[in-house]
């Protein structure tokens, strides 16, 4: 984030009108990403599901995973022994690939369509790098400065990458061991349902273990979920960063994170299921840019998210991807209705809605 920091005002310096951008513009091309190896890996395996004759079928129903073909079968165990881990979520209550196959191989089913093409981002990097050092060429120490500083960033975020994809190895263990301590919970009566121990905190559950004749902690659990859906009808905090103004009002500002414009109608995405919903064309709507949503980004022409800066993981993966998007858009889910024609500008920061789509 410093190296980030220095580079803008360093493009400052040189006279670079999109100084902000320069940090993102760098951080292009990244050999190795965990996350588009991933998705190369998914990709590979629709191919093959596609050639078996596994996703030919216009069922969507979870349970085929279970009538597919043996080979089918194998495929997919095969990739989840080394993906399964992962969720689209870092909530601890939500299932792993692995745990809900079914959910999983119903995702696959419901023609979602990964394409490659992301690696255009190496000689975009090239050409920005050359570019931004020669803006600079008449300050040799400021060149050698942001070498380093641009070799430090782009380690930084592969490092990221690897951080989020291998730190999510310890929660199927742990969502194993919680559930199990859950079971014993609700068999006591101290709660409802084993999962109900994911709302509370860890004192709390240690407490009940260490003394059963406790008062259960049914209401407690029930007030917090309540407490939750009301914190996610107000949606995040506002973003703090400085917007360019705007008394359109049918133009929001945010922050532009990767470049170029998109046109298409708006599809909220909040969950895992929400991605089959997905069309080709269209605006993905998000609370969080979580880097899983990144599967889909072939297909959807903007992204637009109500938090994010430019060295989010969904930000990075969407200029892998050359695809526009505009985080920290306030209340973009509220005010952005399904099916609304908007124009998204990732180097401007606006999303411009183009027809309105009112409520029904």
């Amino acid at each position: 984030e410093i190296a980030s920091i220095i580079i803008g005002e360093l493009a400052t310096l040189a006279g670079k009108k999109d100084a902000r951008q320069i940090a993102a513009q760098l951080s292009l091309g990244l050999q190795e990403n965990v996350t588009i190896g991933l998705h190369e890996k998914l990709e590979e395996l629709v191919k093959v599901l596609k050639e078996n004759g596994d996703l030919s079928s216009e069922e969507t129903d979870s349970a085929r995973f279970q009538i597919i073909s043996d080979k089918g079968k194998n495929e997919v165990s095969k990739f989840l022994r080394q993906f399964g881990h992962l969720t689209c979520s870092w909530d601890i209550m939500q299932p792993t690939w692995g745990e809900d196959r079914d959910e999983f191989f119903a995702f696959l089913n419901h023609r979602v369509k990964v394409t490659s093409g992301m690696r255009a981002g190496v000689t975009k990097f090239e050409s920005n790098e050359s570019s931004f050092l020669n803006s600079l060429e008449a300050n040799p120490f400021a060149v050698d400065l942001a070498k380093k500083l641009i070799s430090i960033l782009r380690k930084f975020v592969k490092i990221d990458d690897e951080h989020h994809f291998h730190t999510a190895r310890v929660i199927p263990p742990t969502r194993s061991l919680v559930r199990k301590l859950g079971r014993f919970l609700a068999q006591k009566a101290l709660i409802e349902k084993a999962d109900d121990i994911f709302w509370l905190t860890d004192q709390e559950v240690r407490d009940l273990l260490a003394d059963e004749a406790k008062k259960p902690q049914i209401r407690l659990v029930e007030a917090r979920k309540i407490s939750f859906q009301n914190a996610i009808s107000e949606g995040p905090p506002d973003e703090n960063f400085e917007r360019k103004s705007c008394e359109n009002s049918n133009i929001m500002a945010g922050l532009g994170v990767s470049g170029g414009v998109g046109r298409g109608f708006v599809r909220p995405v909040s969950n895992f299921q929400d991605l089959s919903k997905i069309q080709k064309g269209d605006v993905m709507v998000t609370t969080s840019p979580d880097p899983f949503f990144a599967i889909v980004y072939p297909q959807i022409t903007a992204l637009v998210a109500e938090t994010g800066a430019l060295l989010s993981h969904g930000a990075v993966l969407a200029r892998e991807y050359n695809l526009p998007a505009v985080f920290g858009v306030t209340k973009a889910c509220e005010r952005l209705i399904p099916g609304t024609l908007v124009e998204v500008n990732g180097d401007t920061g606006f999303v411009c809605v183009i027809e309105k789509k009112f409520p029904q």
